[in-house]
């Protein structure tokens, strides 16, 4: 953990467990994780830990790995991706609140389907899924029944939300930032021609590489600095003049 404000470190895990994906619960009040079960079958536990510290919950754990990715806004649901016979890499969701919480099958087609991102009314769920050919960009509604929609034209990756809904990015296959202008009304779901933005040089491939500002007007990018001499990122990159997210 970071202290964005004095600039202190501290240690958030200390077991020997190997960690690959976190992410803040809605609240900001506990992060959850991957890690390793330890028992050397490849399966991965979701845990969860306060943020100010204190005892982990083990959320879910079966013989699979997992790893989660994506909250609903109101903390009820968490969607993560697992590894099936069959089907290969699917998305599932875990229920956090009632009685039953066992996972709930989300996208369970042949192919690799990957980084689910819930819509901020958690009413569709935004991915990217090789199922067609090349990766590309789908949103499906949540919890369903309802057909999954491609927004993506040329191959696409790391979708993620503006905060009103009214706009979907993703990284293209050259690594541009693309921009989907949507307008959803009675429950039926439109996209827009995605534009493109602008590209970035991601300094750690197969990962999240940016996030947005509440209006998706800035982009925070882990990008390669531009200077030879210098080996620290740059980090913020502002929209191109003149582009604006109102669909």
């Amino acid at each position: 953990m970071v202290d964005m404000k004095s600039g202190m470190r501290s240690r958030f895990t200390d077991d020997a467990g190997d960690k690959l994906f976190s992410i803040w619960s809605p609240d900001g009040k506990s992060v959850v994780f991957d890690r390793d079960a330890g028992n050397g079958s490849g399966a991965r536990d979701i845990v969860q830990k306060p943020a100010a510290g204190g005892a982990e919950t083990v959320l879910y754990g079966d013989s699979r790995p997992k790893w989660p990715l994506s909250f609903t806004a109101d903390g009820r649901f968490l969607a993560f991706v697992t590894v099936n016979p069959g089907t290969g890499q699917d998305i599932e969701v875990l229920p956090l609140s009632g009685s039953d919480k066992r996972p709930i099958p989300f996208q369970a087609v042949p192919g690799i389907k990957s980084y689910p991102r819930f819509s901020p009314d958690g009413r569709w769920v935004a991915f990217g899924s090789d199922e067609a050919g090349p990766n590309e960009i789908y949103v499906a509604p949540f919890p369903g029944p309802g057909k999954k929609i491609q927004v993506s034209t040329e191959g696409g990756s790391w979708p993620r939300w503006r905060r009103d809904g009214k706009e979907l990015f993703y990284v293209g296959p050259d690594l541009t930032i693309m921009a989907v202008s949507l307008t959803i009304q009675g429950g039926v779901f439109q996209a827009s021609q995605p534009k493109p933005l602008f590209q970035i040089q991601p300094v750690v491939g197969g990962f999240y590489s940016y996030d947005l500002a509440v209006d998706g007007q800035r982009v925070l990018v882990n990008a390669v600095a531009s200077a030879p001499s210098s080996s620290r990122p740059t980090f913020a990159l502002n929209r191109p003049s003149g582009e604006r997210s109102e669909p």
